[in-house]
């Protein structure tokens, strides 16, 4: 499982690299009924005229190599 702390470094990666205006959680994390098979669900949110296909990237790119599904 993922722990608060492994959510909170996801977090500000996300917010020093992106810039995001606003990051929300949602599902089993945000509910509190994590599983060991829960993944993080994260809505980032940015005004950005970059194609969709590429505003995924942008986030992946920063997330690379930590252990988070």
């Amino acid at each position: 499982m993922i722990t608060s702390e492994q959510i909170d470094e996801v977090v500000e990666k996300i917010v020093i690299n992106v810039n995001p205006e606003k990051i929300y959680l949602f599902g089993s994390y945000a509910n509190g009924t994590p599983t060991v098979d829960s993944d993080l669900d994260l809505l980032v949110i940015k005004d950005t005229d970059a194609p969709i296909y590429k505003r995924n990237t942008e986030v992946k790119k920063y997330l690379r190599g930590m252990k988070i599904p």
